[in-house]
């Protein structure tokens, strides 16, 4: 049986759907857990860091490191 050959826009179009989905559930690991994040909370602690604020201090400590392990894991 020979396969047919997928061309590069078809190759791209994959790559590009598995890097949407991996960033969502990427941002969604480090939205949900004990306490519930929004993600503009995310989204503002990645952008306008502040360290008084108990939530982006969670999100940058706790919930990034863990979400980067499990990517880089599975």
């Amino acid at each position: 049986m020979i396969l047919p050959v997928q061309t590069n826009s078809v190759r791209w179009g994959i790559v590009g759907i598995s890097c949407c989905l991996l960033a969502s559930i990427f941002f969604s690991s480090m939205a949900f857990g004990q306490y519930p994040l929004p993600f503009k909370q995310l989204l503002s602690a990645f952008l306008h860091y502040d360290p008084t604020s108990i939530d982006h201090v969670i999100i940058t400590t706790t919930r990034l490191s863990r979400s980067v392990l499990a990517a880089s894991v599975g």
